[in-house]
């Protein structure tokens, strides 16, 4: 339940809150897909503030482009997060992670941000997020997307706010996360949570 009154905001700026009452990343965004019209999707999660221009550069490159099927804003970082201290270290993390981004979307795997703006079509094709997966839902729900066309990063940016890797440290989120949940979910053995990712969702 939310206690910073996250719902009240939304609704100000005249966004449509639902609640969906299963639990769980992907059990939310799958929620929210159904209740959704649109045939361009954006799945954002709260880490990002988009630049004004994000949605209409990302149209564009899907109208200029028929086999697009995913788009992601170039990412930058949001300093207020970070001690002045680790903001070299954190730039240099943010250059590798782009440069990472754009090149696995030339391969059959690509790895986005939790930032990405889709086609419909290609996200009811592609069967939507797993919500047997405990963890990288999102990544198993991208390889599957990728079978449907191909994905892009453009111009127009979103900050990321790297709270989370500031407090905790690098090393260990990306322990914690990446490699052991790449393992628990590979290996197929569900309903286990890292001690080094505690669960935020």
């Amino acid at each position: 339940k939310s206690t910073d009154k996250t719902r009240e905001i939304a609704r100000k700026y005249g966004a449509r809150v639902i609640n969906i009452k299963k639990k769980g990343f992907a059990a939310g965004r799958n929620g929210a897909f159904k209740y959704s019209k649109g045939q361009i999707i954006a799945f954002i999660d709260a880490d990002f503030v988009l630049s004004k221009t994000v949605f209409e550069d990302a149209i564009k490159s899907f109208n200029e482009d028929p086999k697009l099927v995913c788009v992601q804003p170039f990412i930058t970082l949001r300093m207020k997060a970070l001690p002045k201290r680790s903001i070299k270290k954190f730039k240099l993390y943010l250059k590798i992670q782009n440069i990472a981004t754009e090149l696995s979307f030339y391969t059959k795997f690509p790895l986005p941000t939790t930032c990405v703006i889709c086609r419909r079509d290609a996200i009811t094709k592609s069967g939507l997020f797993r919500e047997d997966l405990d963890l990288l839902e999102d990544i198993d729900f991208h390889r599957r997307l990728r079978r449907y066309g191909s994905y892009k990063v453009i111009r127009s940016t979103a900050k990321m706010c790297m709270r989370r890797f500031a407090k905790e440290g690098l090393f260990k989120v990306y322990v914690g996360y990446y490699l052991y949940s790449l393992i628990i979910n590979t290996l197929g053995i569900k309903n286990k949570r890292s001690k080094l990712y505690l669960p935020i969702r």
